[in-house]
């Protein structure tokens, strides 16, 4: 296999140079920007909100579309206590 230096030296240089850099770089890819997190925190806690029980579901399903529901909102960063008394339902 021959290896192309161009191309590597190419890539190298558009590498970030310090680990916080790169932790940066791959924040931003992998969980977006500043806008698309709290984009998503809105999105979760309208659903949140708007959370009722449908007509044929049954309580098991209920109970866990809810609690993916607080999982999703947990990880976005939203949950630090109890959800009731962080959006005061």
């Amino acid at each position: 296999m021959e290896v192309d230096f161009n191309a590597l030296g190419a890539i190298q240089m558009c590498l970030p140079k310090t680990t916080k850099e790169l932790w940066e770089a791959l924040e931003k890819m992998f969980a977006g920007s500043e806008e698309v997190k709290e984009n998503r925190r809105d999105i979760l806690k309208q659903q949140y909100e708007n959370f009722v029980r449908k007509e044929v579901e049954s309580l098991t399903i209920l109970y866990n579309r809810f609690t993916y529901l607080v999982g999703l909102y947990r990880v976005a960063g939203h949950f630090t206590q109890c959800p009731s008394e962080e959006l005061r339902i």
